[in-house]
């Protein structure tokens, strides 16, 4: 996801923007297929586009992030395309809805301001786990973003495609981790109830597969709203681990804010393996209250990152000239104060999502609609801001780009994950 909402509640996983759900690594989702009669937004000279962003200012003192300014970003990139053309001789017409990322209400209201209302070709932008359904599903409308699991995609009635990945990510990740060699102690994995089919379709079947055999598997199935219960049952599967003599635990999905926060009052450190970071990285930032020894050696798994990284990018670069040009504003990441460390991200997340949404409508060719847009799709390279190489994108489980896993080991000096570099 592009941004951690959470606090640092352990057993709260629904607080971020990453919440991950099972999977099976060779799931091939649904092969619909679909119509290719008029499609919504869509006239001879024009496209109605919907974009979604959080809403962080209707947040007021909650929280003190700053993304920068997402509408004036989107704007000039939908301008730089329309100054250009347009796309087979039709505008981008946006229609912005931003939502405040607390509770389904706020999502549900712009949904179906941009799917009722202005009858939007697509949605593109910001979606908080399941709220991607209500485009999707309820309301047939195609979307750009949010994380893709089997059980969304199979409920999805209209095209999806996203460059944020997928739960058939994780396994990825899992892969890169074993080719790194990141694997080979006594291994413990540990999940927590919401990740149960990702660990037992997916994980368990996949390192059997790698000959690497765990000493020990854990689900904490606590009620994540009881702390304390979450908190005594992980303490009680870390002693268990250590008596095993497990000196490494592959931690799945959201687990890892639960698993430190576990730990945290025992002696025992074995170095993590996180699948998905993102839950425990609220915390490392959470200066006040986080004893960050239980990161001591840990390695995650996450798409190609670092914001200095994607800055350096060829193609990102090229799009925040036009963002630049349009009179919005990226700046780079290692040049804004700490307070305002996060003010890249709104342009970041316009210019991966704006490229992806061009190259799709773009592909469909002259005739658009669903059919179109989804046949346009399949085996389509993109070069998306946010990889270093092209995307592939096509029916699921492609419709994530299947982008590469690369492996980040966390540096306690700076509290971040950190890119390994080859």
């Amino acid at each position: 996801g592009d941004v951690v909402l959470a606090g640092c509640t352990a057993g709260d996983p629904e607080d971020t923007a990453s919440d991950v759900s099972a999977a099976s690594t060779d799931s091939a989702g649904p092969t619909t297929t679909f119509p290719t009669g008029p499609a919504p937004g869509v006239t001879d000279d024009s496209v109605k586009i919907g974009v979604t962003y959080v809403d962080l200012a209707s947040l007021g003192d909650i929280v003190t992030i700053d993304h920068g300014d997402y509408e004036s970003a989107y704007q000039a990139l939908f301008d730089d395309i329309n100054a250009n053309g347009g796309i087979h001789g039709r505008t981008l017409e946006p229609v912005f809805a931003p939502i405040n990322p607390v509770g389904a209400e706020p999502a549900d209201a712009a949904c179906v301001q941009l799917t009722e209302d202005e009858d939007v070709f697509a949605v593109i932008g910001f979606f908080l786990d399941d709220n991607v359904l209500c485009p999707l599903e309820t309301h047939e409308t195609a979307v750009i973003g949010g994380v893709q699991t089997p059980e969304r995609l199979e409920r999805a009635a209209a095209p999806w495609f996203s460059p944020e990945g997928s739960s058939d990510f994780q396994a990825q990740v899992v892969r890169a981790m074993a080719d790194g060699g990141e694997l080979d102690g006594a291994l413990g994995v540990f999940a927590t109830a919401g990740d149960e089919a990702l660990l037992n379709e997916t994980v368990l079947p996949l390192l059997d597969e790698l000959g690497i055999e765990p000493v020990e598997t854990a689900i904490n199935d606590a009620s994540a709203d009881d702390v304390a219960a979450t908190n005594a049952q992980t303490a009680v599967i870390a002693e268990r681990f250590e008596s095993a003599g497990v000196d490494q635990v592959l931690v799945l999905g959201t687990a890892g804010l639960t698993w430190a926060s576990g730990v945290e009052s025992l002696d025992y450190r074995p170095p993590l393996r996180l699948t998905d970071p993102n839950s425990i990285l609220a915390c490392a930032g959470d200066q006040a209250r986080r004893d960050l020894s239980v990161l001591d050696g840990a390695v995650a798994g996450n798409l190609y990152g670092g914001p200095e990284n994607l800055w350096n990018m060829d193609n990102m670069q090229a799009c925040i000239e036009k963002i630049d040009a349009g009179g919005g504003s990226v700046p780079e990441p290692d040049t804004v104060p700490e307070e305002d460390s996060d003010l890249w991200v709104a342009g970041f997340t316009a210019c991966r999502n704006v490229v992806l949404l061009q190259a799709l409508i773009e592909a469909a060719g002259a005739d658009l609609n669903y059919g179109s847009f989804a046949a346009g799709a399949d085996g389509l390279e993109v070069d998306v801001p946010v990889q270093p190489d092209p995307m592939t994108f096509g029916p699921p489980p492609a419709a994530d780009g299947d982008p590469t896993a690369y492996l980040f080991d966390f540096d306690q000096d700076a509290r971040e994950f950190v890119l390994r570099e080859d």
